[in-house]
């Protein structure tokens, strides 16, 4: 099925959002965001992989050692990365 048609709207006008990137219609993003698998935010570009992050670390109960670890270690990781 299209994606157009999941939407409920016309062809041509799926078209010109994907290549204008124009529609406001917070709804609509939703539904994309349903359809393929992803999150509103990622979808309205404002997704930069914290969520995901603090969602993982909020899975555990760290203890103040393995919490400066993380620190550490996500600091040394984004230092390799300026490199």
């Amino acid at each position: 099925m299209e994606v157009a048609e999941k939407l409920g709207v016309a062809q041509v006008q799926y078209a010109g959002w994907e290549y204008r990137g124009r529609n406001s219609k917070d709804e609509t993003v939703k539904k994309l965001a349903e359809i393929f698998g992803t999150s509103f935010d990622v979808f309205k570009g404002r997704d930069n992989g914290l969520e995901e992050i603090v969602s993982l670390l909020r899975e555990y109960e760290l203890t103040e050692e393995e919490r400066k670890k993380i620190i550490i270690i996500s600091k040394q990781c984004l230092m390799k990365n300026e490199s």
